[in-house]
C-alpha cells in the first residue's frame, strides 16, 4: 500500500528534488516545493499525507506553514529536517505538529523508517531478493544466514542470541569469486528467543566504495528472479 502524496520542501531545489526522488516508493504522487507559499499551497491542493520539511524554508517560516497544514483534515505527517536544533526548539515543534525529526544532510533510510512506524505499513527502499549466503564473524565463525538481501541490508536466520540495537561486523561470501565483502550490520529487529530459531532484521551501516559495488552488481544479477516476499521489510 502507498500514500497518495508526499511533499518535499526545502529552499534548495536540488536537495528537494533528490528526495523526493528517493521517496518516491512510498507515495502515489511526489511533489517538491522551495519557499512556504509554495509548500502550503501544494500541501491543500493535493491534500498530502506527508510533509518533509526544511526548517530553514522561508516565505513564510516554518512556523507558518505547521500551523496552515495542521489546520488540514486529515493533517498530514509532517518530519522536519534541520541542520542545527536545539532541545527547546525541538520541542516547541513538536506541540506544533511535528511528529518527528531528521537531521541533515538526510537519510532517506530514515524517512522511511519514520513513515513506517507513524503509518504501521511496511515502506521500502530497496528491491529484496531471496539469498542464501554464510554470514561470518572476521575469524571465520558463522553467525547466521541470509533470508533475503538489499541494498540496505538483510533478513537473517542467526545461529546465536541477537538483539536489537547491536553491531556486527560481518563478512558475506558473494558469488563473485573475489574476498568476502566485509561489512557492519546495525540489528534492527529480532523475532525469538534461544533455544528455539531466531529471525533478524538488519541495516548495513556506511556500506560505500568497491564494497557498495560489489554488492549492487550482485544485486542487479538477480534482479531477473523473484524478489523476497513483502511480508517482511528489510531496509
Amino acid at each position: 500500500m502507498l500514500l497518495s502524496a508526499l511533499l518535499v520542501a526545502d529552499p534548495q531545489r536540488q536537495v528537494a528534488e533528490l528526495v523526493a526522488e528517493q521517496c518516491s516508493r512510498m507515495a502515489e504522487r511526489t511533489a517538491v516545493a522551495v519557499n512556504g507559499q509554495q509548500t502550503i499551497a501544494t500541501a491543500q491542493a493535493q491534500k498530502i499525507d506527508m510533509l518533509i520539511l526544511s526548517l530553514e524554508i522561508a516565505r513564510p517560516g516554518p512556523l507558518d506553514v505547521i500551523e496552515a497544514v495542521e489546520k488540514m483534515r486529515p493533517a498530514p505527517f509532517v518530519v522536519a529536517t534541520y541542520r542545527e536544533l536545539g532541545v527547546p526548539q525541538m520541542a516547541h515543534y513538536g506541540r506544533l505538529g511535528v511528529r518527528d525529526f531528521l537531521s541533515q544532510p538526510i537519510d532517506a533510510t530514515e524517512i522511511y523508517r519514520a513513515a513506517s512506524r507513524h503509518f504501521n505499513m511496511p515502506f521500502r527502499r530497496h528491491d529484496r531478493f531471496y539469498v542464501a549466503i554464510d554470514i561470518k564473524r572476521p575469524d571465520g565463525v558463522v553467525i547466521g544466514r541470509t533470508r533475503d538481501l538489499s541494498e540496505g541490508g538483510l533478513l537473517m536466520d542467526a545461529y546465536y542470541k541477537a538483539s536489537p540495537g547491536e553491531s556486527w561486523l560481518i563478512e558475506l561470501a558473494l558469488p563473485d569469486k573475489k574476498k568476502p565483502l566485509r561489512v557492519r550490520l546495525h540489528v534492527l529487529e529480532v523475532e525469538g528467543q534461544p533455544p528455539a530459531s531466531m529471525i533478524a532484521r538488519a541495516q548495513f551501516d556506511r556500506l560505500r566504495g568497491e564494497e557498495h559495488r560489489r554488492l549492487v552488481a550482485f544485486l542487479a544479477s538477480k534482479a531477473g528472479q523473484s524478489t523476497a516476499s513483502p511480508q517482511r521489510n528489510p531496509p
